[in-house]
C-alpha cells in the first residue's frame, strides 16, 4: 500500500479588525453570518400625525418559528426590532390601547433581507383589527449586497432540472461553463460556473451554514444534493462582505426544518425513449447512423417527512431521494458477441448508467426562549459501475466510480437581548471517492495503438481511493446599536477556523492471470 498526495491545510481568519469596525460604524449595512438563521423584522410606528408611538406591542409567529410567538414593544422613538430570524412567510400584529390593531400577512423572509415595516396606526376602537394583506412586496432598505433568493415555492415551481447548478445559472450575472442539462442528461456529472464572465475558482457554497466546496480554491461543489430538502437557494455573485473569503460566488443552501405540524410529500418523474427526439437525417442514416445517444431510462424519486417530536421543543425533517439515468453510447459494446471481436455487428450493446442516493436529516431544539440548537446531516452516494465506456472503449476496459460526500454540522444560537446574537457552529464536510477496474477477472489491459482500441481489464491497474476532509469551527458575536455618529449600526466581531486534509491511496492489485476477455 502506498500513500501519496497528503495536503493539510489550516487557515485561521480573524473577521473583525479596527479598520472594519470604523467602516461598520459609518454605514448602515448589517454584517451579515454564515448561519442559517440571518433574517430579521424592524421599522417604526407612528400615529395619524406622524408622531411616534411608544409602547406598542409587536407580535411575530410563523410556522417556522419553533416558539408560538416572539413578542417586543416599541421604544421611546417607535423603533422595533426582531433579529436571527429562520426564512419563512409571516404575521406581525401590532397593538395599542385605544388605537385600532394593525396585522400584516404573508412577510417572506429570505436569507439576510431585512424586512422594514413602519406602520401608521389610527385612534379607533379597542376590538377594531385592520388586516393587511396584497400589499406590495417588502423591500429591504438595510442590506446592499445585490443577490437573488429562490425560495421553496420557486423551487418547486421554475422549469428547470432539479439540480442546485441549473438554479445558480438562472442568477442574474452568473453562467454554467460545462454542460447543459436538457431533461436530466447530466444526472451524475458535476457543472462548473463563474460569476460575470471570470473564470472557474474562487467560489464558496455552503450547505445549512457548512462550507462544502470542492478545495482549497473553491472552484465548485464536489457533491450531488437531495434538490428536495431545500427551503432556498441563495446566490451572491458580487459585492461580499469580509466573511466571503474568496472573490467569486457565495452560495447559501438551506434546508428545511420540521414543525408542529407534521407535514411531507413524495415526487416521481419518469422519462423513457419515447419522449427524446432525434436529429438523425438521411445522409446519417445512409452512413448506417440510426440513433445518437438514446435515453433508456430516467428517474427521480424523492419524499420527505417533517414534524414535532416535542411541541414548540424539539422538531424532526427527513428526505430520502433516488435518482438514476441509463443511455445508450454509439459504438459502446457490452461484450464482443459470438464472435469475441469487438466492432462487429453481433457486439452486445452497451449502456452508461449513474444513479444518485441521498438521505437528509434534520433536528431542530429550542430548550429555552433565547437558545435554538440545530443538528443536519445530509449524505449522497454516487455510484458509476462503469465509467468512461465509448467506441473504443468495451465494457470490459471500464471504471467503476463511487462517490460518497457528506454535509453534517452542530449548530447554537443565543440571543441574549433584542441588540446581541451569540453563534457558534460546528460543520464537517468530506468525500471519498474509489476508483477500481469494473471487470477486473477480464485480464491483462492491453492498448491497440493503431485501432486506439482497449481491451482486458482496466488500464487502471490499481485500485485508488481518494479522501477530503474539512472541518469547520465558527463562532460570532453581533451587536446592534442605536444613535451612534447619527446612524443605526450593527457590529459584529467573529472568529473561524477551518482545517483540511486530503490523501490518496493506492493499492496494487499485481499481474493478473490471463482469464476470459469480456464479462459473461
Amino acid at each position: 500500500m502506498k500513500e501519496v498526495n497528503m495536503i493539510g491545510i489550516l487557515r485561521l481568519r480573524f473577521a473583525t479588525m479596527v479598520a472594519a469596525l470604523v467602516l461598520l460604524a459609518l454605514s448602515t449595512q448589517a454584517a451579515l453570518a454564515q448561519e442559517t438563521d440571518r433574517s430579521g423584522i424592524e421599522g417604526k410606528i407612528v400615529d395619524d400625525t406622524g408622531a411616534v408611538l411608544p409602547g406598542v406591542t409587536v407580535t411575530i409567529s410563523s410556522p417556522n418559528l419553533q416558539v408560538p410567538q416572539l413578542v417586543t414593544s416599541t421604544d421611546q422613538k417607535g423603533l422595533y426590532r426582531f433579529t436571527a430570524l429562520p426564512v419563512g412567510v409571516y404575521t406581525v400584529t401590532y397593538e395599542l390601547q385605544g388605537f385600532q390593531t394593525v396585522r400584516r400577512e404573508g412577510i417572506r423572509l429570505t436569507t439576510g433581507f431585512i424586512a422594514t415595516l413602519d406602520i401608521p396606526m389610527s385612534v379607533g376602537g379597542i376590538e377594531e383589527t385592520i388586516t393587511v394583506t396584497g400589499e406590495g412586496p417588502v423591500v429591504d432598505v438595510r442590506t446592499t449586497t445585490p443577490n437573488t433568493s429562490f425560495t421553496t415555492e420557486s423551487l418547486d415551481t421554475v422549469p428547470v432540472t432539479r439540480t442546485v447548478w441549473e438554479v445558480i445559472n438562472l442568477s442574474p450575472g452568473m453562467r454554467i461553463t460545462s454542460g447543459v442539462d436538457v431533461g436530466g442528461s447530466m444526472t451524475g456529472s458535476q457543472s462548473g460556473y463563474a460569476n460575470y464572465g471570470s473564470g472557474r475558482g474562487g467560489n464558496q457554497p455552503t450547505l445549512d451554514g457548512v462550507n462544502y466546496r470542492s478545495g482549497g480554491t473553491g472552484t465548485g461543489m464536489d457533491f450531488y444534493h437531495d434538490y428536495g430538502s431545500f427551503e432556498e437557494v441563495n446566490v451572491k455573485a458580487m459585492a461580499n462582505d469580509a466573511e466571503m473569503p474568496l472573490s467569486g460566488v457565495l452560495t447559501s443552501i438551506i434546508i428545511k426544518s420540521g414543525g408542529n405540524d407534521f407535514h411531507g410529500g413524495a415526487l416521481f418523474q419518469w422519462e423513457g425513449p419515447e419522449l427524446q427526439s432525434g436529429n438523425v437525417d438521411d445522409e446519417l442514416r445512409a452512413e448506417g447512423v440510426t440513433e445518437g445517444n438514446p435515453l433508456k431510462r430516467y428517474y427521480d424519486f424523492n419524499a420527505e417527512l417533517g414534524g414535532r417530536i416535542v411541541r414548540d421543543r424539539l422538531w424532526f425533517y427527513g428526505s430520502l431521494r433516488k435518482n438514476q439515468i441509463k443511455n445508450g453510447v454509439i459504438g459502446y459494446s457490452r461484450t464482443a458477441g459470438p464472435d469475441g471481436i469487438y466492432g462487429t455487428d453481433d457486439d452486445e450493446p452497451g449502456e452508461n448508467e449513474v444513479n444518485l442516493t441521498n438521505y437528509t436529516v434534520k433536528v431542530t431544539g429550542q430548550p429555552a426562549l433565547k437558545h435554538k440548537l440545530q443538528a443536519f446531516y445530509q449524505y449522497s452516494r454516487k455510484l458509476y459501475p462503469e465509467r468512461g465506456g465509448s467506441a473504443l472503449r468495451p465494457a470490459e476496459s471500464t471504471i467503476r466510480q463511487q462517490f460518497t460526500p457528506h454535509v453534517a454540522k452542530l449548530e447554537w444560537t443565543y440571543i441574549p437581548n433584542e441588540q446581541s446574537v451569540v453563534n457558534f457552529l460546528f460543520g464537517r464536510s468530506a468525500w471519498t471517492s474509489a476508483w477500481d477496474a469494473a471487470f477486473p477477472e477480464a485480464g491483462p489491459a492491453y492498448y491497440d495503438t493503431v485501432t486506439r482500441r482497449y481491451s482486458g481489464s482496466s488500464m487502471m491497474n490499481n485500485n485508488s481511493t481518494s479522501k477530503r476532509s474539512r472541518w469547520q469551527y465558527t463562532g460570532s458575536y453581533s451587536y446592534y446599536k442605536t444613535d451612534l455618529l447619527g446612524g443605526d449600526h450593527d457590529f459584529k466581531v467573529g472568529l473561524e477556523f477551518t482545517r483540511e486534509q486530503y490523501s490518496r491511496t493506492i493499492v496494487s492489485r499485481g499481474a493478473r492471470v490471463p482469464g476470459h476477455r469480456h464479462p459473461s
